[in-house]
């Protein structure tokens, strides 16, 4: 449940900034994904899943909704500036 509340909140802060649904929803779909590829990817690598794994997860993660913003932004912005739909 704290999982959900988290992602609600989160989403209802990005929509309360970017006032656009489509350009909030990419960035949180993000998220699960490179979750289960970074899982993924440590499964087969063979790595466990400590305390140090999850923080440098819980950076990544950061940085990655950050980057997803961003280009987000930047495709609203040239959208607008060309006039495309």
């Amino acid at each position: 449940t704290t999982l959900v509340e988290a992602g609600v909140l989160v989403f209802a802060v990005m929509f309360l900034f970017m006032q656009n649904f489509r350009a909030t929803l990419i960035p949180m779909l993000v998220v699960p994904v490179a979750l289960l590829g970074t899982f993924g990817a440590m499964l087969a690598a063979g790595f466990s899943i400590n305390v140090l794994t999850m923080f440098g997860m819980v950076l990544a993660i950061g940085i990655l909704v950050d980057d997803a913003i961003v280009v987000v932004e930047n495709v609203e912005r040239l959208m607008v500036e060309e006039k495309l739909p």
